[in-house]
């Protein structure tokens, strides 16, 4: 499922994995039904979707070194680290890295830019993998940031929900903690990488694994 071209869908399986996570950790509560209405909802990228948008030069570097350790132990991927690396020391040379994207030359845009694509398409991001249910206003709030500076504030915000009137639900602040994460590798890594989307995924099916049943019966 690619939110790009099933967006409703992907909302509507992430409200169902959460309902359904929330039943299955055996809670004494009930899932805040009340909380849920009163919002504006949407699908999260875990990983962000468009880096283009990183308000900094320094953010893009960033992004882009934790792919490059990412791939750095792939072979299969040894030509698109490479590029991540050329792109990288294109834009050390800047000086002031404060800067947005736009202000480099557009050679050196268009470099990135092709290097954003394959790595979304190596990646899949646009998959239920990268995705998690978030309200609109938190959605706002974490932008477009890293991996790590999303979980950051998202924990924050989980854990102070009651003064912040946030209602973050278990599913998506567990997908950020890597609870999901079956590889010890993974787990320590500063990205949501391909091996923490397929558990995460394989974590979704799972878990709805009854509903599947049921639509076969019928």
């Amino acid at each position: 499922m690619d939110y790009s071209v099933n967006r409703t869908n992907c909302e509507n399986i992430l409200l169902l994995f959460n309902i359904q996570y929330f039943l299955n950790e055996g809670s004494s509560n009930r899932f805040p039904f009340d909380l849920y209405k009163e919002e504006k909802w949407s699908v999260e990228h875990i990983n962000p979707q468009n880096p283009r948008e990183f308000k900094d030069i320094v953010s893009v570097m960033k992004w882009l070194g934790s792919f490059e350790k990412y791939f750095r132990d792939k072979q299969e991927e040894d030509d698109l680290r490479q590029r991540i690396n050329a792109t990288l020391g294109d834009f050390e040379t800047v000086r002031d890295k404060s800067q947005k994207i736009g202000s480099v030359g557009l050679e050196v845009r268009q470099k990135f830019y092709d290097v954003v694509d394959d790595i979304t398409s190596k990646l899949e991001l646009h998959k239920i993998g990268n995705l998690c249910l978030l309200d609109k206003n938190t959605n706002s709030k974490l932008g477009n940031r890293n991996f790590l500076s999303k979980r950051s504030e998202l924990i924050y915000l989980y854990y102070h929900s009651k003064s912040n009137n946030t209602f973050i639900p278990t599913g998506t602040k567990d997908v950020f903690t890597k609870n999901f994460s079956e590889h010890e590798g993974s787990i320590t890594q500063e990205i949501f990488g391909m091996q923490d989307m397929e558990d995460y995924q394989l974590f979704i099916k799972k878990r709805l694994q009854p509903y599947y049943h049921e639509h076969e019966g019928n």
